[in-house]
């Protein structure tokens, strides 16, 4: 009796609706959200240690809390943040809740086509081959001397390496004797001997392995930050296609693209915008930061979009739900067009996570012409409510009209500097 009791109390519709509770909250001011707590009022005690920041109040018929923020003068940028102590009848403290307080923030959207050059901090491992040496026997250096696949290869004789190039020449200058490499393998950091062999095709010595310092790609722009002269790109990071691995930023640009083509979406088989840049077109920012929540960096000038000239509100994450929106995006030469969407799951999240909602694309004029979600449209932005909800990120692929977008105010937390 005991057991089954616990497992009906575990089940119970008001404990369903505390776990639902997230741990944290972040709130700009003004704003209201009403979290359902399933209990009679009087039963609950919610205990605030920032008065100063926030107000609540509690329906006394449906148990519901609502919060909203009211931030003070002496915080003009970052509001602060307090605490709540949820409490069954002020006695069994049931749950804590991390409140922080922001400013409303107002960004332009984007779904413009980019272009994407990036280099890379240090060398990229991407394989590890065979070597043919002169009296024919068959030697594999990288291997030996325990480099890896994705190890990112940093420094050559105590020299920083900037691009393969300057590690072939480092290489050459050794003339067979051993050389030196400071390699970053996930966290660490190692030093690793590699003695290069003279080729017996070629007689130029080689390591045997083969190496990536550069990525070029197609994307959308999700955002322009004019507080700051920032952007927000891609809703994901860039990695290696080989390897899997997030490519650390040395230097690199997003410019303006041109899409020429499009391939459809259909079970099975991601689609594709195929578009096109050179290196003389336009550059719209650099590169900073490419993360696993986009890329972001400094706008070379301010970034307009013809569909919303002025900035608009950021959502929350606690404010994206479950219904009708909007996507911006480019997939051909008439620029920047809005289609209807649905936001179909929200995932409660209390800290950034790449897949925060699903969506499905309903609009029948983009879904003739691309089938849906395709690649090159991922960090088109996600409007609901008036408000930029999220961006693009991944198809499905058994259901190319569905795919994963992330909350915009994770990309955000990679992109505003600290002041």
């Amino acid at each position: 009796m005991l057991a089954a009791g616990v497992i009906a109390l575990n089940y119970s519709s008001p404990l369903r609706l505390f776990r639902n509770v997230p741990g944290s909250l972040n709130l700009h001011r003004g704003q209201s959200i009403s979290l359902p707590l399933g209990l009679p009022s009087g039963w609950l005690t919610i205990e605030n240690e920032g008065d100063e920041l926030l107000r609540f109040s509690q329906a006394a018929t449906t148990g519901d809390a609502v919060f909203t923020a009211d931030a003070l003068d002496i915080y003009p940028e970052v509001c602060g943040q307090t605490a709540l102590t949820l409490t069954l009848f002020g006695i069994i403290p049931i749950k804590n809740v991390s409140v922080h307080v922001f400013p409303e923030m107002t960004l332009v959207p984007g779904g413009q086509p980019i272009g994407v050059s990036l280099y890379t901090e240090g060398i990229l491992v991407v394989g590890i081959s065979d070597l043919m040496t002169e009296d024919g026997t068959t030697r594999r250096p990288a291997q030996d001397a325990g480099l890896q696949p994705g190890d990112i290869i940093l420094e050559a004789e105590g020299k920083p390496l900037t691009d393969a190039k300057s590690l072939s020449e480092i290489i050459q200058g050794c003339a067979g004797a051993p050389v030196q490499l400071t390699v970053r393998r996930g966290d660490r950091t190692l030093g690793l001997s590699i003695t290069a062999i003279r080729d017996g095709q070629d007689s130029i010595y080689r390591m045997g392995m083969w190496v990536r310092d550069s990525s070029a790609g197609v994307g959308t722009l999700t955002f322009y930050d004019a507080a700051h002269g920032t952007y927000g790109a891609l809703g994901h990071a860039i990695k290696d296609m080989d390897t899997d691995t997030v490519l650390d930023v040395r230097e690199g640009t997003i410019q303006y693209s041109n899409i020429i083509d499009i391939q459809q979406g259909v079970r099975g088989t991601p689609g594709e915008l195929r578009g096109i840049f050179f290196s003389g077109d336009v550059t719209i920012g650099n590169i900073n930061l490419n993360t696993p929540f986009g890329l972001f960096g400094d706008a070379v000038e301010p970034i307009t979009n013809p569909l919303y000239p002025e900035p608009i509100p950021v959502a929350s994450h606690s404010e994206v739900h479950i219904g009708p929106a909007t996507l911006l995006t480019t997939i051909d030469s008439d620029g920047i067009r809005e289609y209807s969407c649905k936001i179909v799951r929200v995932f409660s999240q209390d800290r950034p996570a790449i897949k925060s909602m699903v969506i499905e694309i309903d609009d029948p004029e983009l879904l003739a012409k691309t089938g849906g979600i395709v690649q090159g449209m991922s960090g088109s932005p996600i409007i609901q409510d008036g408000k930029l909800a999220g961006a693009i990120t991944h198809v499905f692929i058994n259901d190319p009209t569905k795919g994963h977008a992330v909350f915009v105010e994770w990309m955000l937390m990679q992109s505003i500097p600290d002041e």
